[in-house]
């Protein structure tokens, strides 16, 4: 069973790791998010300046009762990539003209406009509507569903960045964790093996060497000056233990 290392270096490469994929994590979730969200608001706008540039071309074929010249400017939307289907409806919601576009089954419009004209995100589809109302009377309504499937794709797109960047972060912050636990580690193990040498040599044997200015400096600077004191203290002893075997 895994559990928390026992040693100083692997604990602190642990807490830093954890903590940068934690940071790592909350910023690609909130750039996926705000990608997702600007996708969604680019198709809206996009669907909403179309439709109401149709709704403005057929007031004239909808005011005259003229279908022919209303499915003429419907054929413009063939080009619009994933469109469904359009539709025109007269004042009174009967049907003026509609026209479908690729193999997929037309989708059936409301009976009254949207609620303030907001499109309507469905799973696989987008309803968008505008009024036909030159000069603020109201003549019909234009009607258009949109596949979704290329904004699938873009959404799919943004997910997988999203996990590859994700993923190149976690590796970049797992290396700074391990070169940060390098330097602040690496004194401290110094100092345990230079203690270690102390044991079998003596303090008066060797000194820690001194890396840097830093908190860990002033520790190598007091380890220094505590086996000076130590050494000091202990040539002290020696000479009084010669001193008391001369005298006996």
């Amino acid at each position: 069973m895994l559990g928390w290392p026992k040693s100083i270096p692997g604990k602190i490469h642990l807490a830093i790791a954890l903590t940068s994929a934690g940071v790592v994590f909350l910023l690609a979730a909130v750039l996926t998010y705000s990608q997702y969200s600007r996708a969604k608001h680019d198709l809206t706008t996009h669907l909403h300046t179309l439709s109401q540039m149709a709704a403005s071309n057929l007031a004239v074929p909808l005011a005259f009762g003229d279908p022919e010249d209303a499915q003429d400017a419907l054929g413009a939307f063939q080009a619009v990539p994933d469109m469904i289907n359009v539709m025109v409806s007269r004042a009174d919601r009967t049907v003026f003209v509609r026209q479908s576009f690729g193999k997929r089954a037309p989708i059936g419009f409301p009976a009254t406009p949207l609620a303030d004209h907001e499109p309507r995100w469905q799973d696989d589809h987008i309803l968008v509507c505008a009024d036909i109302a030159p000069g603020g009377e109201s003549l019909g309504t234009f009607w258009l569903a949109c596949g979704l499937d290329s904004f699938h794709d873009r959404v799919r797109e943004i997910v997988v960045l999203g996990i590859y960047l994700y993923v190149l972060a976690t590796v970049l912050a797992a290396l700074v964790a391990w070169l940060l636990q390098r330097l602040i580690t690496r004194p401290i193990l110094e100092l345990a093996q230079v203690a270690d040498r102390i044991t079998q040599q003596g303090p008066s044997a060797v000194r820690a060497e001194k890396q840097a200015n830093d908190e860990i400096g002033v520790l190598v600077d007091s380890f220094n000056l505590m086996l000076d004191h130590i050494a000091a203290q202990s040539e002290r002893l020696s000479e009084r233990e010669r001193c008391y075997r001369t005298l006996f």
